[in-house]
């Protein structure tokens, strides 16, 4: 027989071999399917790593934009509007005309005013004949004292003529006196006249946004009547918050704030004041904030939203997301297993929270579903 030829016992040891080959990775199949279906039977839990970061004690309250002062401009002088320009809607800054009202009658009354002092000035430059009576009197004395020494004259004429000088000057005096004020009473109408003049062109007394207009060109304005209804461009922002954390708040202290209307964004805050008493409705307490980031126009009174007070901070501490705590408790996961581990927390933000006992940095913590899973029960984990 040739060496080239396959004896019979060679080839069925072959066949065997190939048809155990084919039931082994049959087998292997089977066992692959068995293990996967076995694994999807397992639950899988959302988890997250314990970190190891700044910790902060967070104060939440609601927040709420109002504005800070609606003004009515009103007139201060009776007069005709000559020039009115704004409209509503229109941006305003402190100082900035906003009205202008006839004031030819006052200019010709100021006219005539400045004319009358002029005149006074001049008469009142004049030297008076009082003057220069009291040069006589003066004159007259010394020829007196003269005879008195001599004993021409008694004594007595010359007292007398010394009270009749000094009277002479206290009504000197006297005229001075009426002199300057009338002078002064001249500057004081003066002054009222051009103050008159001054305030029949309005002015606006802040930053702001026009959103009534109650007088157009033309129109006969009385003193103290509207004319334009401004917005103060300022806001106030207060948040409200409880009494269980009001001792925790001082001015100064950073915040973060988010707006419903732009959900996408969080703006920086101080605190700037805090209200001594509660809301008589909510019972909480009111607090102000100025917010640091934001374009004044976006600041529209109405908008609401929450706020987070940073009132402490703490370094190198073990955090974990918020959501990941039920009470006192955690849901850890180890060599598959779920662990329920009691924790001592520590601070709150609102998305993190510090772990004092219980939780080692690295530790993965489940944070979704937390009522679904059991102590012991296996999982699958999906980090976050």
């Amino acid at each position: 027989m040739s060496a080239s030829k396959r004896s019979p016992k060679t080839g069925l040891k072959s066949i065997l071999s190939f048809k155990v080959l084919r039931w082994v990775i049959l087998l292997v199949i089977l066992i692959g399917v068995g293990l996967g279906f076995y694994w999807n039977t397992i639950p899988e839990a959302e988890v997250s790593r314990a970190t190891r970061e700044t910790a902060q004690d967070i104060v939440l309250g609601t927040v709420k934009v109002e504005e800070y002062h609606l003004l009515e401009l009103r007139a201060e002088r009776e007069g005709m509007v000559l020039e009115s320009p704004m409209e509503i809607g229109d941006q305003v800054t402190r100082g900035q005309i906003l009205l202008k009202q006839d004031t030819e009658d006052k200019q010709l009354e100021l006219e005539r005013l400045l004319i009358e002092k002029d005149t006074l000035e001049k008469n009142y430059a004049i030297t008076h004949p009082e003057e220069y009576t009291l040069i006589k009197i003066d004159e007259d004395l010394e020829d007196l004292r003269r005879d008195v020494q001599r004993g021409i004259r008694p004594e007595r004429e010359l007292e007398l003529a010394l009270r009749n000088r000094q009277l002479h000057i206290e009504n000197m005096e006297r005229r001075e006196i009426n002199e300057q004020t009338n002078l002064s009473q001249k500057d004081l109408e003066i002054r009222k006249h051009r103050l008159d003049i001054e305030k029949m062109t309005l002015r606006s007394p802040v930053d702001g946004e026009i959103i009534e207009v109650f007088s157009r060109e033309g129109d006969l304005v009385n003193g103290g009547q509207t004319v334009f209804h401004i917005i103060d461009s300022r806001r106030l922002v207060t948040a409200e918050i409880s009494e269980e954390d009001y001792d925790k708040v001082e001015v100064g202290l950073p915040a973060l704030i988010k707006f419903l209307a732009y959900p996408e964004q969080t703006f920086n805050a101080t605190v700037t004041q805090l209200l001594p008493t509660a809301n008589a409705i909510t019972q909480r307490y009111i607090i102000y904030l100025e917010v640091l980031d934001i374009e004044p126009e976006r600041l529209t009174p109405g908008l609401t939203g929450e706020v987070s007070i940073i009132a402490d901070r703490r370094e190198n501490s073990v955090l974990i997301p918020s959501q990941a705590l039920i009470g006192n408790n955690v849901l850890r996961v180890k060599g598959g297993q779920v662990q329920f581990v009691k924790v001592v927390p520590g601070f709150r933000s609102l998305l993190k929270i510090e772990i004092l006992e219980g939780i080692q940095e690295g530790d993965v913590v489940i944070t979704e579903d937390l009522t679904s899973f059991r102590d012991g029960e296996l999982v699958r984990t999906s980090f976050q």
